[in-house]
């Protein structure tokens, strides 16, 4: 039967040092304060972003949301050739997870967009504009005429 090996005992001899009994040992008083220092000797009492760091960090997180797009768009299509080779299910979840984590991104990138403008004080309009003028887009859809045909002729033959 193996006797048990003294562990400190081989440590003391290798380091050549002497055990020292836990009464021995003196306890040291720790002083303590109740109040913290003050690290701090910033002016900016709100510590608001100035326009140069929201225009930095705005470009980097576009430029990682862009980068994640791109790569995710490769990831996806792989993805999908492999899903078909492999016929899984799990592999059509995996990928239908990504294609919505995907969106998730791009949805990112346009909240980032307007957040940007709205803490640059610009208004974010949907309608697109040519110049100062806006363009509406409508669509019309199920235009009926009521009239006979040749109302009708009558009518495009004035325009």
């Amino acid at each position: 039967m193996n006797t048990p090996i003294n562990t400190f005992k081989t440590l003391d001899d290798i380091f050549d040092v002497e055990a020292t009994p836990v009464e021995t040992l003196i306890p040291v008083a720790v002083e303590t304060t109740s109040q913290l220092p003050i690290t701090s000797t910033n002016d900016n009492k709100h510590n608001f972003p100035s326009v140069d760091d929201l225009m930095d960090d705005y470009q980097k997180s576009r430029n990682s949301l862009r980068n994640l797009l791109d790569k995710g768009e490769h990831v996806i299509e792989n993805m999908l050739q492999i899903a078909v080779q492999t016929e899984s299910a799990r592999s059509f979840e995996v990928a239908g997870n990504l294609i919505k984590t995907m969106s998730e991104v791009a949805k990112d990138l346009v909240n980032l967009h307007e957040i940007t403008n709205k803490a640059k004080g610009k208004s974010v309009d949907n309608e697109p504009k040519v110049g100062n003028q806006q363009i509406n887009n409508t669509q019309t859809n199920n235009i009926v005429f009521q009239g006979t045909t040749t109302d009708l002729f009558d009518m495009l033959e004035n325009k």
